[in-house]
């Protein structure tokens, strides 16, 4: 996808255009899947905080469609954390592997409801749904916060761009 860009101009991102992407979580995790699958299953850098110690048995379809059940995540926040998993990815040069994708995309999520949407659940609820200890989030969500420079504003721009591409697979599904 990598559409990041260095601006951080915020706005209210457009409902209208979201629901037009009515398979939003299925079109997610199939870029997700189709990532991990592509760096396939290879060398993994367990020195990653990301890293679970083996690979998770659930896939990242059941995974996300989980999160998506038990947090009722907006649409708008879902697309932000692939935003900030895509920024994460390219300015550190992380390899999405199925090894980190749940952890990553967990957390990711986390920041993004934590920035985009007014009712949040405590950091334990979500620790329970992504099945990682509360203390692990904690720590994997400060590791996060400092990859993105303390910065979680995306570009309304950047947001479109996102939007765009998003719709553009619902059409060739």
């Amino acid at each position: 996808m990598s559409y990041y860009s260095s601006s951080t101009v915020t706005s209210d991102y457009s409902l209208i255009e979201l629901l037009q992407i009515p398979n939003l979580v299925s079109n997610i995790s199939t870029i997700l899947s189709e990532l991990t699958t592509r760096n396939g299953k290879g060398k993994y850098n367990k020195k990653s905080p990301f890293c679970s110690k083996r690979i998770p048995i659930i896939s990242i379809t059941e995974y996300l469609q989980r999160f998506k059940k038990y947090t009722n995540i907006e649409n708008s926040t879902l697309i932000i954390s692939i935003i900030y998993i895509d920024i994460i990815c390219q300015k550190h040069d992380i390899t999405i592997q199925e090894i980190n994708i749940h952890r990553l995309f967990l957390i990711c999520c986390v920041l993004a409801i934590k920035y985009n949407e007014d009712i949040q659940f405590t950091n334990s609820y979500y620790a329970k749904v992504g099945g990682i200890s509360n203390k692990e989030l904690n720590l994997l969500e400060f590791h996060i916060i400092k990859l993105l420079d303390y910065n979680l504003s995306i570009n309304e721009k950047v947001f479109n761009r996102y939007v765009n591409y998003l719709r553009k697979l619902e059409f060739k599904s």
